[in-house]
């Protein structure tokens, strides 16, 4: 008689995800931010800027389908991260400062906001061809640690294609007015 039943059920299809619907449908807190009230001012979002009413209006059009089950466009998603966005800039909360997630998102971060240093090009290109195996243009760059690793490690060939990978970094570069170049 279970067997039956189970049987007799209509198994659950769930659709499998496409390319143009997210994985994951954004929450309320997502869409709406830190602002709660939208109708007061005008702005681009009102006067139909971006296709559309308010920020609220794209919001309640996005979570009543997904409430009714309807189908949840790229075109949707765009809109709702574009309120998203513009919440999060009335709000005052600043979208670049916005931490990557992870070990290499913390390199990017890095990468992205790292301090450079003003080098003269020739003498740059110079110390890194001729004493690069040893760190000379990164001690002229005052990043020590760095040029102490290539100082400690001279002996192996690591510093030698590290010293080479800075050259190729450096070589394209265009110089300023005073040859000098950022690093």
């Amino acid at each position: 008689m279970a067997e039956e039943n189970k049987l007799n059920q209509t198994p659950e299809i769930t659709p499998a995800p496409s390319a143009e619907a997210p994985e994951k449908a954004p929450t309320t807190g997502e869409l709406l931010g830190d602002v709660e009230h939208y109708d007061e001012e005008k702005d681009d979002w009102s006067t139909g800027y971006y296709g559309t009413g308010s920020r609220q209006q794209v919001t309640d059009d996005v979570f009543h389908k997904l409430e009714t089950g309807e189908e949840f466009t790229r075109d949707d998603f765009i809109k709702a991260e574009l309120a998203l966005q513009d919440a999060k800039l009335e709000a005052g909360i600043d979208l670049e400062k916005e931490k990557s997630p992870g070990l290499i998102g913390k390199y990017h971060d890095w990468k992205k906001n790292r301090v450079r240093h003003r080098v003269n090009k020739k003498k740059y290109l110079l110390l890194c061809l001729f004493l690069g195996w040893c760190g000379g243009h990164r001690y002229y760059e005052k990043r020590y640690v760095l040029a102490a690793f290539y100082t400690l490690f001279f002996w192996s060939v690591v510093p030698f294609f590290l010293c080479v990978t800075d050259l190729l970094i450096a070589l394209p570069m265009q110089a300023d007015e005073n040859g000098d170049i950022l690093i």
